[in-house]
């Protein structure tokens, strides 16, 4: 979620709605930390200098079984919610900058998707000078 409130709060309605389509499990308060998640201290710094503050849903989800190496996850979520956060964080956390060798592929449907993720990814690597 982010400091400046960009996501509006969803009212318990619409709440529910989404969980039901998204097969996030309902939580009225979310305890989690991005430390908590196992996330390095570089790339903590970076999300808390963006203006995140508590991990959604779905990156309370996906990062920890994405740190733990799971190699098939699926993560559905609506718009809006993290999903780039969610494997992109574990991604930069997990790159090893001494293999001189390919170590990730993300593949987008556009070339303007492809750029936002490239300028998230970046964003949240700004704490972690050889990646």
């Amino acid at each position: 979620m982010l400091r400046n409130g960009v996501s509006p709060p969803l009212s318990e309605s619409s709440k529910a709605t989404h969980n039901r389509c998204s097969g996030v499990q309902p939580r009225l308060v979310n305890m989690s930390t991005f430390e908590s998640l196992g996330l390095s201290q570089p790339i903590t710094e970076a999300v808390i200098a963006i203006g995140f503050e508590t991990p959604t849903a779905i990156q309370e989800q996906a990062i920890p079984r994405l740190l733990a190496g799971e190699e098939d996850f699926v993560g559905l979520a609506q718009t809006g919610t993290g999903k780039t956060a969610a494997f992109g964080l574990p991604l930069l956390h997990r790159t090893d900058v001494a293999l001189p060798s390919v170590q990730s592929l993300i593949l987008a449907p556009t070339r303007e998707f492809c750029l936002q993720i490239c300028r998230a990814l970046e964003s949240f690597a700004t704490h972690q000078p050889k990646l």
